[in-house]
């Protein structure tokens, strides 16, 4: 599946929610957001890696402070952070059926995927079955 790492930064920290919700999905549930989260986590690493070169060149005693760079530096640097977030990754992702997920709510009583995660993790869903 493609995606940008922009989708990806923007709810790294939400994707873990779904291993964190209670009572816990099954334990297939479990493995399938596992497996799909080991996957986005190896895409944010080399998207890491890219903005620690990005950022290097302007570090002070190794760290990065926007205060001490000029103006053009500092929009031409944004700038390429924009086109760094907006690369199109390929992430082998495998959509978690919505059919899988009806199952365990009837399975475990009171487990529930907020609708605000499946709105913002919609990559992670297949809404066809």
């Amino acid at each position: 599946m493609e995606l940008t790492y922009r989708q990806l930064v923007n709810t790294e920290k939400l994707v873990g929610e779904l291993l964190q919700l209670k009572p816990a999905p099954t334990a297939r549930l479990a493995a399938q957001i596992a497996r799909n989260i080991r996957k986005v986590e190896g895409q944010l690493k080399d998207f890491n890696a890219a903005k620690n070169v990005l950022l290097t060149p302007y570090m002070v005693d190794g760290k990065y402070d926007e205060a001490l760079l000029e103006p053009a530096v500092k929009v031409a640097l944004y700038k390429e952070y924009d086109e760094l977030l907006d690369t199109v990754v390929e992430v082998d992702i495998h959509p978690i059926k919505l059919s899988d997920i009806e199952a365990v709510e009837q399975a475990r009583s009171g487990f529930e995927i907020p609708t605000a995660l499946y709105y913002a993790l919609d990559w992670l869903f297949d809404f066809d079955h």
